[in-house]
């Protein structure tokens, strides 16, 4: 079962990462109601520290407590978004330059490419067409459903 928190939380959330210079990232909460699973995606422009990660995660500790958010046992995990996890946000896309995206967007087109540059409205891939052969595709970033970064091996 996953629930979603109050906006008042939401933005309780947002305030502890940002004092801490970090980003939300994502907020999934799961489990039953007497044993909740909270788990906080945080990051920064140049990549979240463990140390950064237990700051943070000692910041929303104490206003989960004091705001008494969870009536029974949670468990609270904070955390990088990982590789798997989609970019959500501009500000994540400037360190995946050079790296192969998948993109859903949101009318459900699939492109594939290698991320070139990054502007204030859009972003750009390079799409293979064969072997020698590749084309620029310019990307709003406002028609993405979702962006993944494909590692290769």
């Amino acid at each position: 079962m996953t629930a979603t928190l109050p906006e008042h939380i939401m933005q309780a959330l947002h305030d502890i990462c940002r004092a801490l210079n970090a980003h939300l990232v994502d907020v999934v909460v799961r489990g039953s109601l007497q044993k909740r699973l909270l788990e906080v995606y945080v990051d920064t422009e140049s990549g979240i520290t463990l140390d950064e990660c237990g700051a943070i995660s000692g910041g929303i500790g104490e206003m989960l407590e004091s705001a008494n958010v969870f009536p029974g046992q949670y468990r609270l995990e904070v955390s990088s978004p990982g590789a798997d996890r989609p970019l959500r946000y501009q500000w994540q896309y400037r360190r995946h330059i050079g790296r192969l995206l998948n993109v859903t967007l949101a009318d459900g087109t699939q492109k594939q490419g290698r991320l070139k540059e990054i502007g204030d409205t859009s972003f750009t891939l390079e799409h293979k067409l064969s072997k020698r052969e590749t084309t620029n595709v310019e990307i709003p970033f406002d028609a993405v459903g979702r962006a993944i970064v494909e590692f290769e091996f």
